[in-house]
């Protein structure tokens, strides 16, 4: 099962990098995120702590495919996630809709929360995402973001987690200036 998995999260990668637009520059794209619930309330092994992602992505401007790479650290629990995703973008005005998948490893290592003897673990992850956008203005936007992973890493357990996230769009000046004649 693990392996079909894994085909088909490579294949929809593969599939999603080959839609890059070679005629239009992609979106490059900065997004920083805090998980909500573990800032604010804390979660169900530990108190308040900082949980954050960084992602760097491409979008398509036609085809509205998003891909990108996932950082995600939590130091209280011993805990850092590296990752792709790939996602599909619907557009609506200022609201974006985003859903898609994700991969990756988990790197644990031996602390407080993670008591394990191993020194550190790197145990593969997949999972599922989705998140609504509202952009604030041509460079900025800010959005809701929900991931479910399946976490081998604490047994089989499907493991959900809220995000706030700030994105930064780097604006790419056009190399051809529209020339009037008349």
């Amino acid at each position: 099962m693990k392996n079909i998995i894994l085909i088909a999260i490579l294949f929809t990668s593969t599939l999603c990098f080959g839609q890059l637009d070679s005629i239009q520059k992609p979106i490059h794209s900065f997004t920083l995120g805090v998980d909500i619930s573990n800032t604010i309330k804390g979660g169900t092994v530990n108190g308040r702590a900082l949980d954050f992602q960084l992602k760097y992505s491409l979008e398509t401007v036609r085809q509205g495919v998003e891909i990108g790479v996932i950082y995600e650290r939590f130091p209280k629990l011993n805990f850092e996630f590296f990752g792709m995703t790939s996602n599909k973008v619907f557009k609506r005005d200022r609201i974006h809709l985003v859903a898609g998948l994700e991969q990756g490893v988990i790197h644990r290592w031996r602390g407080l929360l993670f008591p394990i003897n191993d020194s550190h673990t790197y145990t593969y992850t997949y999972g599922v995402n989705g998140e609504i956008r509202y952009t604030l203005n041509e460079r900025w936007s800010i959005g809701l973001q929900h991931n479910l992973r399946r976490r081998l890493d604490i047994g089989t357990k499907w493991i959900g987690s809220n995000w706030f996230n700030l994105r930064y769009e780097i604006q790419r000046k056009n190399k051809y200036r529209k020339i009037n004649i008349y």
